[in-house]
């Protein structure tokens, strides 16, 4: 999926209030990860309006960032499985 489709998806989404900003985000790159989408929707449920419910940090911002550090961890843990080999 291009990163134009996964925008597109992520918007669809939120525009169906299917989820807040924050899980479209998570919801339309979570095969970059390896947790399963329930997780990653459940780990951002509470930042429907930001962060503290302050209504001024982007929720989308908030997903991309949650979904950045799963994704290194990632990467992180299947280097230090090569190595170990």
């Amino acid at each position: 999926m291009t990163n134009i489709e996964r925008a597109e998806y992520a918007r669809g989404l939120k525009a169906a209030g299917k989820c807040n900003c924050a899980q479209a985000v998570v919801a339309a790159l979570y095969d970059l990860t390896n947790l399963d989408l329930d997780t990653l929707l459940q780990t951002t449920s509470g930042f429907a309006v930001g962060m503290g419910n302050m209504e001024a940090t982007c929720g989308a911002l908030i997903g991309a960032n949650i979904q950045r550090y799963y994704k290194i961890n990632l990467k992180k843990r299947q280097r230090l499985l090569y190595v170990r080999l």
